[in-house]
């Protein structure tokens, strides 16, 4: 339940984006990439959980599928609540709900770093339009989504090519 029309090219929220490299680079080239979009509603009004995107690239496999897990909370009905008032969520609340969403993906980002891999330069932030939601919510990867977010990785002075 929104209030305002949502079309396909409307920005719904921001991803982040995590680039995580082994430590000792001589001994290991893979690459591990993480993406978390938000949750809100896609242009056709269907309600897309948080998600986790990742992939371990490296010179044998460049070109690996993104792997999507869903978080296993559903906040629907307290971000129906918030659009509808228009009232902001509290710190100690915002806080709670999210430590409960990324609790899933812990374990992802746990096994990276049990691999020596830290993150590099610095997390990127990108936006996420209706149309990125609706491929997510069909487990297929956003294309005009990862346009973006490569082209804010050599903004950002990223490698161009990632292996």
């Amino acid at each position: 339940m929104t209030t305002t029309a949502i079309t396909e090219n409307s920005v719904i929220g921001k991803a982040l984006y995590l680039e995580l490299v082994p430590t000792d680079t001589s001994a290991d080239s893979r690459i591990t990439q993480i993406l978390i979009t938000p949750e809100a509603y896609d242009h056709t009004g269907n309600f897309v959980g948080m998600a986790l995107h990742s992939r371990t690239i490296s010179p044998s496999s460049p070109r690996k599928q993104w792997r999507i897990n869903f978080s296993d909370v559903n906040n629907k009905e307290v971000f129906d609540s918030r659009v509808l008032t228009g009232v902001g969520m509290s710190s100690p609340l915002a806080q709670e709900l999210a430590v409960k969403m990324v609790a899933r993906f812990e374990a992802s980002l746990a096994k990276q770093v049990s691999y020596k891999f830290v993150v590099r330069n610095r997390p990127i932030v990108v936006e996420v339009s209706a149309i990125d939601l609706n491929e997510i919510s069909k487990y297929t990867t956003p294309q005009a989504l990862m346009r973006r977010l490569q082209k804010a990785r050599v903004a950002c002075a990223f490698p161009e090519k990632l292996v």
